[in-house]
């Protein structure tokens, strides 16, 4: 082989491992930031009554089972617009269609966890719906504050009004 092609290759091999290791680092990060939530929520709803964290729980899980085909959607309706995006020719009707597909699943999902929130709520005193609601104020801007913005933009720093 010539010098080119090893000089080639051997760059070639490095970039590989160093784009194998960011995604594996983003992962790792996204693992334990999931992690974290999770945690975190155990340890909020369990400083509430034995009986008040169970039906939490359970409650939860049951949003969650009853919402998965619908994430699913989700997920496949962001992967549909990224490539409508991204296609050579960009098809704005196709991407419309996408959109109102998208927000519709996600209005389903935050209907059915409005509908949850509150069936829970009426079963909590008022200070355990104060333990919810904190949950609820985190979870609301997850995403900037995992961007590096601690505080949510002004005027939108409330919890959801279900």
């Amino acid at each position: 082989m010539s010098k080119k092609i090893k000089t080639v290759l051997t760059i070639s091999i490095i970039l590989n491992v160093l784009l194998l290791g960011v995604l594996i680092g983003m992962s790792a990060d996204d693992y334990k930031d999931h992690r974290n939530r999770r945690a975190e929520f155990r340890s909020a709803v369990d400083k509430l009554p034995a009986d008040k964290s169970k039906l939490v729980k359970k409650t939860m899980r049951g949003l969650h089972k009853e919402t998965r085909k619908t994430r699913n959607e989700v997920r496949k309706t962001r992967n549909n617009i990224n490539k409508i995006i991204s296609a050579p020719e960009f098809d704005g009707s196709a991407y419309d269609k996408e959109i109102e597909n998208l927000q519709r699943l996600q209005s389903e999902i935050m209907y059915k966890f409005g509908k949850v929130t509150k069936k829970l709520a009426v079963q909590l005193e008022q200070d355990e719906r104060k333990v919810i609601a904190e949950l609820l104020k985190k979870r609301t801007f997850k995403h900037q504050r995992h961007d590096g913005h601690p505080k949510p933009p002004k005027g939108l720093d409330q919890p959801p009004p279900f």
